[in-house]
């Protein structure tokens, strides 16, 4: 069926980037074309696709239960937060350098998206949120506290004159239905994560508030 073309395709891609892995490369740096690090488990250095493959393999993991799967996604997650995570500020950069990939020239055009990037952006914390949900559903009381300290952080994006979520840290002029979209979908992950019966729940809520306000 279309379900299972889907996995299969998710599979086989899955296996093509950590293909890229050359033999014998542990202690060597990296060249641009290597997708995947097997040391750290990270697929080059930029949290946002992190996250988005580890979605993907727990998505696998779920469907097949083989372990091999959910021990990549932790030892994934524990590379990004690692990695990517700003303890002061409870939010992510965009991108760190781990030191396993070797600079890339600057004249290359693909230069300006491999360069460390200690910008805060919200889509990057609200998908980091959304990774983290997943990860808490799998168990483990650090992934919880984690997630916990996750939510802190994206309360610092958010303009209370305007009533909506700013692009990254710092004074903004404009505002991304895509900011918006991606909240959303971190405050209905929150909210089933984080439901109490009977009580009321701010992410819940947040998830409601936000749409009317986009039109």
């Amino acid at each position: 069926d279309d379900t299972g073309d889907a996995f299969k395709m998710a599979q086989e891609l899955l296996e093509t980037l950590w293909g890229t892995y050359p033999k014998g490369a542990d202690k060597t740096k990296l060249d641009g074309q290597v997708l995947f690090d097997k040391v750290t488990n990270l697929h080059s250095e930029g949290n946002w696709h992190n996250c988005l493959i580890g979605l993907t393999e727990i998505q696998l993991y779920r469907k097949s239960g083989e372990e091999k799967l959910k021990k990549s996604f932790m030892k994934l997650a524990e590379g990004v937060f690692e990695l990517n995570f700003d303890a002061s500020t409870k939010t992510f950069n965009n991108r760190t350098s781990t030191g396993r990939w070797k600079k890339v020239d600057e004249s290359r055009p693909e230069a300006k998206y491999l360069e460390e990037s200690k910008t805060k952006k919200v889509i990057t914390q609200a998908i980091s949120i959304i990774f983290w949900t997943f990860l808490v559903e799998e168990g483990g009381k650090k992934e919880r506290e984690r997630l916990q300290e996750m939510v802190e952080g994206l309360s610092s994006f958010y303009d209370f004159s305007e009533k909506l979520w700013k692009p990254s840290l710092g004074e903004s002029t404009y505002f991304r239905i895509v900011d918006q979209a991606l909240v959303i979908l971190a405050a209905l992950r929150l909210a089933r994560i984080l439901w109490v019966p009977g009580q009321r729940h701010y992410w819940a809520e947040m998830a409601q508030v936000i749409p009317p306000l986009l039109c």
